[in-house]
């Protein structure tokens, strides 16, 4: 309830009344704007609230993974640009990248003329696949990560139960993950085209084994979360 003192004399009673009433209502109203600001964000957030704690202000989300997974089909840049436009891609080069770019012309030059299309090709894949590592590697869980070396040790291939079987175990360990469904643990792996998943198998593909290998190359820490 709201205590209003006002002097009536001064004709305006309203205005005591008004302030007050902003200033009562100043919290509640500040939530909703900031709600109605903020509500795309929010909409994922609270989709993913698994349980939620009003005294201590605890909250857990459900575990979320994010990561660029087009980059084995990027397009060459000026893929569709005619001639004409290729001084604007001249233009658009940074220092480092044009000092990147005479290097290597320098290094292609060595080669024979035959043979350097095929090499810049051949550069081209490799450092796709690099960059689809990193961004792999930039939100895989740890489990994860293990998951795949363990399939590598079955060679290659796991039937769908047991990786079922698997995972319910580790939902008992990692608490976490308890929320997170078997579809939406493996959909990271395969969207990155670590794994292929049948109605009966987990396959690991040569992008797996490669990543795996890429991982044990740069030391890379497995030890990530979850």
């Amino acid at each position: 309830m709201l205590n209003v003192s006002y002097d009536p004399s001064t004709g305006l009673p309203y205005i005591a009344l008004l302030v007050e009433a902003l200033r009562w209502l100043a919290w509640p109203v500040a939530i909703v704007v900031i709600a109605f600001i903020f509500r795309d964000p929010l909409k994922g957030l609270l989709r993913n609230i698994k349980n939620l704690t009003v005294g201590n202000n605890r909250a857990e989300f459900i575990p979320q993974q994010r990561g660029n997974s087009g980059a084995l089909e990027d397009s060459l840049p000026g893929e569709q640009q005619s001639n004409r436009d290729l001084p604007i891609l001249e233009e658009n080069l940074t220092p480092a990248q044009r000092e990147i770019r005479d290097s290597v012309r320098k290094e292609i030059e060595d080669h024979p003329e035959n043979a350097r299309l095929e090499i810049l090709i051949a550069a081209v894949a490799k450092e796709r696949l690099l960059r689809h590592f990193a961004s792999a590697y930039s939100n895989i869980f740890g489990s994860q990560i293990r998951a795949l070396e363990l399939l590598n040790q079955r060679g290659g291939q796991v039937s769908l139960l047991e990786a079922r079987e698997e995972y319910a175990k580790l939902q008992k360990e990692i608490t976490e993950l308890a929320s997170l469904p078997f579809e939406g643990y493996i959909r990271y792996l395969t969207d990155f085209r670590l794994v292929d998943v049948d109605a009966e198998c987990i396959r690991l593909t040569h992008i797996g084994r490669d990543f795996i290998i890429w991982l044990n190359a740069i030391g890379a820490n497995k030890n990530k979360p979850l």
